[in-house]
């Protein structure tokens, strides 16, 4: 990419130039840039890998017991010390998992992959800026240091960053962290990856402006210089779609943007842009550097997983055919969706619906309220999905159902989520519902009781607290509740209604006339104090184990839940011994 500009500067060989910046960070050596930061992300997900793993060994019911037994002091005091630390170590942990600070309506990524994220942003900021020369004595020798490795560390963040925006990906397939979690990563990787473009960009552009001053002709000469490089380096100019591709990716993807836009309309505006991206990344780069094009192959590899994971996730979720989904309407505007399927799943998972007959080239997702078949061989289990009619997809099929079409042919991506740990390890369970976030908490509920039912479980205390605006909306899971309140373990629920509409309490029945038992519910006026209730249940949970599971709107609801879990578990980490010995919380949002 240099270029000669005759009788201005004077010409030179690629040998002439490799010996005269030989040890200089020359750029046929700058690709190690891109593989050390790659080995980077490598060891990360190693340690990540491992971490997993010794946590899914912790979560077993087994070792939640002993570890149970060693911290009320069962065990030796040697061995009851090294849970203590553990237990504590590992809250501190968890609180930076869960803690997250906000300005304003602007919610931040969870503090510990704030942290992470901003360790590589400041590592790679430093990594590039420390190295001298940022520039070459002028365009006859080609682009800059600072240009080539930051060019090149963009190349080795692109194949990670790609893989977590995809549900079906290498990244989950290894640490067992399901896609929606690590889309914070996918985000802020993509911003990180803009902003080392930005800087790759703009030694380009300075390069000539500050080699015509140096040559005595000023601005002028400097523009000359600069419309000659631009003329005489192909990568200078195929270099700006990519960029502007990419700005364009994460600016439609800022939640600002997202609320402009319908679900369809993003999602396919974001597989085309990036696709185009992609593409156009394979021409930018094959001019003269065509060996970036490994990390590019990895991407395209990493797209292929996902898309031919999804095909073959939905073949064998299908059984090679499709489902009749039968749809109905509640008051509000709420649709309930039931499908009659082999496949199993677990609590607070989600599926992917293509409606044939409505929207056949986009997908859909959803949280399963319902829990599969207690036989493990059954092929009749019912998949219930609770959704509400406001736009798009949903409206077309809250119309479909209002004007007599019960029945849908459908196919079906999934599950995927979940709650990445078992429950049933637990002594004390806290539900927290806000509206239609009660679909994932419902179908939790329903696992935790038949455990208790089959005595499967060390739950002793299940504090279900669900927030509505109208009493109609009981009537979503009205029968649902009557029928767990037959089961002998249901006397260690607590399920409390906080209904924030005015005057909905003076009327105990629906629109439809469903009446509903105040003995089953525990009905409460207004909008509840969400730490107070998580600061309750720590406190009744004192010397046990204490899991917590959220899931509303994501605005303060959940905010303030995390917030204070963390709250409790940095206590729990100096010795607060008046809190549980052991708190999991996992929040869940129905936005997208």
């Amino acid at each position: 990419m240099a270029v000669c500009v005759p009788p201005l500067t004077k010409c030179y060989s690629s040998e002439e130039r490799r010996e005269m910046f030989k040890n200089k960070d020359d750029w046929w050596t700058s690709d190690r840039y891109a593989f050390n930061l790659a080995m980077m992300v490598t060891a990360i997900l190693i340690v990540v890998i491992i971490v997993q793993s010794l946590k899914y060994i912790a979560s077993t019911k087994r070792v939640m017991a002993m570890m149970r037994r060693s911290g009320s002091g069962g065990g030796g005091s040697l061995q009851a010390s090294v849970v203590s630390a553990i237990n504590r170590i590992a809250a501190s942990a968890r609180a930076l998992h869960y803690h997250r600070f906000r300005i304003r309506n602007f919610y931040f990524p969870h503090t510990f992959p704030m942290i992470l994220l901003s360790a590589i942003f400041i590592g790679t900021t430093v990594w590039a800026f420390t190295i001298f020369p940022y520039y070459r004595p002028g365009i006859q020798f080609g682009p800059g240091p600072l240009a080539i490795r930051t060019g090149w560390m963009t190349l080795g963040l692109i194949p990670p960053v790609f893989s977590m925006g995809s549900r079906i990906n290498p990244i989950s397939f290894i640490t067992g962290i399901s896609h929606e979690r690590l889309i914070d990563y996918h985000q802020y990787g993509a911003i990180i990856i803009l902003f080392l473009s930005l800087v790759h960009t703009i030694p380009f552009i300075v390069e000539p402006l500050q080699q015509g001053y140096e040559m005595g002709g000023g601005i002028e000469l400097g523009r000359f210089l600069l419309q000659k490089y631009y003329d005489g380096t192909v990568p200078f100019w195929n270099g700006i779609p990519p960029l502007v591709a990419l700005v364009w990716i994460i600016v439609s993807s800022m939640k600002i943007f997202r609320n402009m836009m319908s679900y369809e309309f993003f999602v396919c505006q974001h597989i085309v842009t990036t696709f185009f991206f992609l593409v156009w990344m394979f021409i930018h780069t094959d001019v003269t550097y065509p060996q970036t094009w490994q990390y590019l192959f990895v991407t395209v590899g990493v797209m292929a997983w996902s898309w031919f994971g999804k095909i073959l996730v939905t073949f064998w979720a299908n059984e090679f055919s499709y489902y009749n989904a039968q749809v109905a309407t509640y008051s509000g505007e709420i649709i309930r969706i039931r499908i009659v399927t082999p496949l199993r799943w677990k609590a607070a998972q989600c599926i992917y619906i293509r409606f044939l007959t409505i929207s056949p080239l986009e997908s859909h997702p959803f949280t399963i309220t319902s829990i599969p078949s207690n036989d493990v061989h059954s092929t009749s289990n019912v998949l219930q999905l609770i959704l509400r009619g406001k736009s798009g997809i949903t409206r077309k099929l809250n119309d479909k159902a209002k004007g007599g079409v019960a029945s849908i042919p459908v196919l079906i991506d999934g599950p995927y989520g979940g709650i990445p740990r078992p429950l049933n390890g637990f002594s004390h369970v806290l539900l927290l519902s806000g509206g239609t976030g009660v679909t994932s908490n419902i179908s939790v509920l329903l696992t935790l009781l038949n455990q208790m039912e089959r005595s499967e479980t060390l739950v002793e205390q299940i504090d279900f607290v669900w927030v509505v605006r109208e009493m109609h909306s009981l009537e979503w899971f009205n029968d649902t509740f009557k029928a767990l309140s037959t089961y002998s373990s249901f006397g260690n629920v607590n399920l409390v209604i906080h209904v924030t509409g005015q005057n909905e309490l003076d009327e105990k029945s629906s629109s439809s006339g469903l009446a509903y038992d105040e003995k089953l519910y525990n009905f409460v006026k207004g909008r509840p104090n969400v730490k107070r209730i998580v600061r309750d249940s720590a406190t009744q949970a004192q010397g046990r184990h204490l899991a917590v599971v959220v899931c509303g709107p994501g605005g303060l609801f959940n905010f303030d839940t995390m917030n204070e879990c963390a709250a409790i578990e940095f206590q729990m980490a100096i010795g607060n011994q008046a809190l549980p010995n052991q708190m999991f919380v996992h929040s869940e949002s129905f936005e997208w």
